[in-house]
């Protein structure tokens, strides 16, 4: 290809050779497009919505999936268009590894950096419709950690003690959170127990956790339960909080389920 052009009434000439059309219908061979790269897998409730940077001259995409880390992959949806996809054959609780290629007429390319995701149903704070009560037998206080209302506090004249909710019936608590009052730090709860009964009477430890600090008022904390299990009954067992030597409070103390 010879490309003229004139500049100060003098005539210039490039000569090109290799050159390939690659607009209009010149029939240039395609090349296969790189792999995506990004991709990210978010967790849904019985899904797992995909999402990825589109590859230049990409026409679809192939989208794998796998129980492992690193593989091996099965593709399951071969002919996506966009950079988007919703997985809705998993199982919530399981882990699910991911990864995409891009395709056009010239071939596939190789697979995108991996990314995983664990759907789950969504849980929600269940302690609401019950009664609650402390150490001190004052329920009118323990009211006060369960209105979600995070502007009251459960005030406890002490320095270890329990916070107790009635549901009134069972209820598998998967998760539960405790949120800092807007009060002093050393009356934050630093050691305690999280305990399940049926009776109000007999606890199980379902969680224990020490030295915790919450380095902001109002703060939300959220914690796992390793073995849950249905029960009536709730309470954090606080035996020692952050220093105070004769206050302990909190703003919220939540009861996390899952619902249908």
């Amino acid at each position: 290809m010879v490309v003229s052009s004139v500049a100060n009434g003098t005539l210039n000439r490039s000569v090109f050779s290799n050159v390939q059309i690659t607009g209009g219908d010149g029939a240039a061979p395609a090349v296969i497009p790189a792999a995506p790269a990004a991709l990210l897998a978010a967790p849904g409730d019985g899904a797992v919505p995909l999402r990825w940077q589109e590859s230049s001259g990409a026409t679809s995409y192939a989208v794998m999936r796998s129980t492992f880390s690193g593989g091996p992959y099965t593709t399951i949806a071969p002919q996506v268009t966009g950079s988007s996809y919703t997985d809705t054959s998993v199982t919530n609780g399981m882990t699910y590894y991911y990864t995409v290629t891009a395709a056009n007429a010239a071939g596939a390319s190789a697979g995108s950096p991996e990314d995983s995701a664990t759907p789950v149903h969504p849980l929600v704070n269940v302690a609401t419709g019950g009664s609650a009560n402390d150490s001190a037998n004052n329920p009118g206080n323990a009211r006060h950690a369960f209105d979600q209302n995070s502007a009251t506090q459960w005030f406890y004249s002490g320095v270890t003690g329990w916070l107790r909710y009635d549901l009134g019936h069972t209820e598998t608590v998967q998760r539960y959170t405790v949120i800092s009052s807007g009060d002093k730090v050393e009356r934050d709860p630093k050691d305690w127990q999280f305990q399940g009964s049926n009776d109000g009477v007999s606890w199980t430890t379902l969680d224990a956790q020490s030295n915790q600090t919450f380095t902001g008022r109002l703060q939300l904390k959220n914690y796992a339960v390793a073995t849950p299990a249905s029960y009536r009954y709730y309470r954090l067992n606080i035996t020692a909080n952050n220093g105070d030597s004769s206050f302990t409070d909190l703003a919220e103390f939540g009861l996390l389920a899952a619902r249908p």
